[in-house]
């Protein structure tokens, strides 16, 4: 506890205590997920596994039989046999549920191979290979090892886990006035699930917190006049170059860096660092583009079976603009984007009620109006200056861009050429915008004296009975 509040930088308020003992829960929750939660279990966790084996093996972009939809790389016959199985026997065709604990001796029977043979990742095709990067480096000392591919799986969801967490912890630990909200936002089960998974998601997560708590933070200094150093900006540049990897649409968020610009452009003391943050935006957008041009011709959705071609897609959207704009909107406000996601099942007992959803989202706003002691409180002359007031709506007009841009980008990629609907989206997409929405909140609102016991109940429901449910699984 006192190692895990001195790398937080955390006191020993009644605050601090609570962000330390969450902080816990989450770490326990994530290792003791990855021992009982199936393989394949979580979203898209087959292909996510197949697309580390194929990086591993120096495949990045295979094209079979010069079929879009069918890209991938190699992998060894015994690692395509352990998704087969692990997929199709316990997820798909039984009534068996996604826990097992050690569920690795299900699967002892499956040893190392060398034999290679083509398996398509389509649909994680699209994702950077540095996000991937903890995964892979598993499955090379997997091959130096002679792993089993059961092991491989299990310490590419351990080492995934401590990699990206500890990015997360980063985050919080940057953060003056978010600690709160970020570390109880982790208890919900979607955020651990993630860390504790074989996903892009993850690092997308970790990334995203450390990305804009860096931009927020950097802004308070702004708003305090406290001096910008070369630290704060090359700190800054990296983590930006490092977010730019992140799966898209998220590269939306790097435009909050041009309200920072604004601001160093007419200050005189942080002008001097405009041309490096400067470089820095161009860097972000470059790695952006080129990655978009090396992925743009793969076929996600015709992978799934579906009747997609995306430039068909884009000719019916303008000659039926009006139909198509009124369906995105329709769609976007119908959608619930604070969906808390859980795993496969047999069953629907790992959805989350709705109603505890509400109110663990109720909680999570107010953890960011909690006071927290020992943090500087902007004056209101400070929180009226024009940089931060650019930043704002710079930040609610990207979120309303990047919610948009998800629903058009799984009507040109996932859905048939002219649906009446939009297929395919997920509420896990959008976790991006719950850490930008909690961080709005937490450096532009007003704290106020709020109890943390009852926020403490309501942010914790969702776990409460995600843990219900996985031992209503076993006693069944």
């Amino acid at each position: 506890m006192k190692k895990m509040k001195l790398f937080l930088n955390l006191g020993n308020s009644k605050t601090d205590k609570v962000i330390a003992i969450s902080l816990i829960v989450t770490f326990i929750m994530g290792l003791f997920t990855i021992v009982i939660k199936q393989p394949m279990s979580w979203y898209d966790e087959d292909t996510h596994y197949s697309r580390v084996l194929q990086i591993s093996n120096g495949d990045f972009k295979v094209i079979q039989d010069e079929d879009l939809s069918q890209v991938g790389g190699s992998i060894s016959v015994t690692e395509n046999e352990f998704i087969d199985r692990s997929w199709n026997s316990k997820i798909i065709n039984s009534n068996y549920p996604a826990v097992d604990l050690f569920w690795w001796n299900n699967y002892s029977d499956l040893s190392y191979s060398s034999h290679k043979i083509f398996r398509a990742s389509t649909n994680t095709i699209p994702n950077n290979p540095i996000v991937y990067a903890p995964y892979v480096i598993v499955a090379l000392f997997a091959k130096i090892a002679k792993l089993s591919p059961a092991i491989e799986f299990f310490f590419m969801r351990l080492v995934g886990f401590l990699v990206f967490f500890l990015i997360y912890l980063l985050a919080i630990r940057k953060s003056k006035k978010a600690k709160l909200p970020l570390s109880l936002l982790t208890l919900v089960p979607t955020i651990f699930l993630t860390f504790a998974s074989i996903t892009a998601d993850a690092y997308l997560v970790s990334i995203t917190a450390l990305f804009l708590v860096y931009l927020f933070e950097f802004l308070r200094k702004i708003k305090l006049k406290e001096n910008i150093t070369q630290k704060d900006i090359t700190s800054l540049s990296f983590v930006s170059i490092l977010f730019s990897f992140s799966k898209m649409p998220n590269f939306l968020f790097i435009a909050l860096l041009l309200p920072i610009l604004y601001y160093m452009y007419n200050d005189k003391e942080t002008k001097k660092f405009i041309y490096q943050l400067c470089f820095t935006l161009f860097l972000t957008a470059t790695i952006t583009v080129i990655w978009y041009l090396y992925v743009k011709d793969v076929n996600t959705g015709m992978y799934w079976g579906r009747n997609v071609d995306t430039y068909e897609q884009l000719s019916y959207i303008k000659s039926n603009i009006i139909q198509f704009v009124m369906m995105l909107v329709t769609t976007v406000l119908s959608f619930n984007i604070f969906e808390f996601q859980t795993a496969y099942g047999n069953i629907n007992i790992y959805s989350i009620p709705l109603i505890i959803e509400v109110l663990c989202v109720v909680g999570l706003y107010l953890s960011t109006r909690a006071q927290q002691f020992e943090v500087e409180v902007c004056d209101k002359k400070t929180q009226t200056m024009n940089g931060g007031k650019l930043f704002n709506l710079s930040s609610i007009i990207i979120a309303i861009l990047f919610i948009n841009l998800v629903f058009l980008m799984l009507y040109l990629q996932f859905s048939e050429i002219g649906s009446i609907i939009i297929d395919g989206v997920q509420a896990r997409y959008f976790i991006p915008i719950w850490i930008l929405i909690l961080l709005l909140i937490s450096y532009n609102f007003k704290k106020l004296k709020t109890q943390l016991k009852p926020i403490i109940i309501l942010v914790c429901l969702p776990l409460i009975t995600y843990v219900g449910y996985i031992i209503a699984a076993y006693l069944t």
